[in-house]
């Protein structure tokens, strides 16, 4: 499930990690409030595109597209207009499963220049399916059948020849 929104405040990556490419004159930042990715967990997203020279100011840009892979399967995409104020984007995106996962950004400058990158995302974890239910039913079983013989052949012969 993916949520966008734009928002006027955004504070740059005050906590989770970040992925920065230069691209000619400029540094592509895509930044994510999660420490580790992990499947079943919304992570929120921010993407700014800055000038690659100290004090790395915002570049305001026209059009921005994100896109979310797995493999050659496009997850979602969308694209952001920005009006005549530099407003940064937010996008909420929830990942289904581990693996890795491609991120592509494409930002396009007033004069039409278009600055891209392409970036991979590891989610880590595991999602309990059927099958993992089943096995860890199957391994409990496995363990309580020799406990239960066990009290019911020592314990409870005891108690019943006293």
């Amino acid at each position: 499930m993916v949520f966008a929104c734009v928002s006027q405040q955004v504070s740059g990556h005050a906590f989770g990690n970040s992925v920065e490419t230069v691209v000619g004159e400029h540094i592509i930042d895509i930044g994510f409030d999660a420490p580790v990715l992990e499947p079943g967990l919304k992570t929120l997203f921010d993407f700014l595109l800055l000038k690659n020279a100290l004090p790395y100011p915002a570049v305001p840009y026209k059009e921005l597209t994100v896109t979310f892979y797995k493999g050659q399967k496009i997850l979602h995409t969308q694209t952001f207009i920005t009006g005549q104020e530099f407003e940064p984007v937010i996008i909420e995106h929830t990942f289904q499963k581990p693996g890795t996962y491609h991120l592509d950004v494409r930002f396009m400058l007033e004069d039409g220049e278009v600055l891209e990158t392409k970036a991979p995302l590891k989610v880590i974890g595991t999602q309990w399916g059927v099958r993992e239910i089943l096995f860890m039913g199957a391994a409990i079983l496995a363990c309580w059948i020799p406990l239960y013989l066990f009290y019911d052949m020592f314990l409870t012969r005891r108690k019943r020849s006293a």
